[in-house]
């Protein structure tokens, strides 16, 4: 195993997390980490090979005109996982535990509670990313405040899933109908295995599709899309004409400093489809969602 290691200065960290998210299909190779906020942000990537971190580095290097000189170091297997349970911390909301799967045995689970077990090496895909965590406390918002027999009859799309974190919490929470795709078939791999892992294949339904042929014929009261930026926009229309009545967007992959972007362009598109709706917004760290709910 090698070891990319970097200290990079601050103004890297947004685009770089931007780059990783867009990338990550559930195998993310590179950690941001700062030990406080008084330390320098440390840039750690975990490579099979010499070959393989050099060619990522050149790849992460041309993204940036002047860019820190990283140090390669061989390291043992077991360091690599360390330096990831380091990172990968438990989280909960409400009733759902993301949790990583070295803890299963050793971590509480409070009775008439819920575990998503994570694996390592999914930082976008494990419930620790700012994104993730701004839609599942929308999703947990839900919950509380709708009766377990009406969340049982309320149907979900997670669309570009990734790893399938957020449709299997909407699972566990009891949404009723919950549907997930991706246009990454390796993503779609992963949240299968994640699926069988956690025990809730065959519980919801998975496959391979875009943004529009993922809502070809297909309609849902909530749909939770967790993407970026740009292609949140690009989709406006699509997202918006595949609410059911009454349905509510959840948005994120947004950086605070995109969202009044993309709500306006949220309520932009709206007016011009004649659709009445109200929005909101809640920011983490250097991350916001967009909540959408239609009049």
């Amino acid at each position: 195993m090698v070891e990319v290691y970097a200290e990079i200065d601050s103004v890297y960290v947004d685009a770089l997390e931007e780059i990783f998210f867009e990338e990550d299909a559930g195998e993310s190779r590179w950690v941001i980490s700062q030990k406080t906020n008084n330390d320098p942000y440390v840039l750690q990537g975990f490579f099979d090979s010499i070959e393989e971190a050099r060619l990522a580095w050149g790849k992460l290097n041309g993204n940036f005109e002047q860019f820190p000189t990283p140090q390669f170091r061989q390291i043992k297997d077991e360091d690599w996982q360390n330096s990831y349970k380091a990172f990968l911390k438990p989280w909960h909301c409400g009733p759902i535990h993301w949790v990583p799967v070295w803890e299963e045995g050793h971590y509480n689970i409070p009775a008439n509670e819920h575990a998503i077990w994570m694996d390592a090496g999914m930082a976008f895909g494990t419930g620790t990313h700012e994104t993730t965590q701004l839609c599942a406390m929308r999703l947990v918002d839900i919950y509380r405040n709708q009766s377990k027999e009406a969340l049982s009859q309320l149907s979900l799309v997670d669309a570009g899933c990734g790893t399938g974190i957020l449709a299997m919490t909407a699972k566990l929470l009891g949404f009723g109908k919950v549907a997930a795709f991706d246009n990454d078939i390796k993503a779609i791999t992963v949240a299968q295995e994640n699926l069988e892992y956690n025990h809730l294949a065959g519980q919801l339904e998975l496959f391979h599709a875009d943004l529009i042929s993922g809502f070809a014929g297909r309609k849902a009261d909530f749909i939770v899309a967790n993407i970026l930026a740009h292609v949140l926009n690009e989709y406006a229309e699509n997202l918006l004409q595949a609410l059911n009545p009454k349905g509510v967007l959840i948005l994120s992959g947004i950086l605070t400093r995109e969202i009044e972007l993309v709500h306006a362009r949220f309520s932009e598109t709206a007016n011009r489809l004649g659709i009445a709706c109200k929005l909101g917004s809640r920011e983490l760290g250097e991350w916001s969602d967009l909540l959408l709910e239609l009049s």
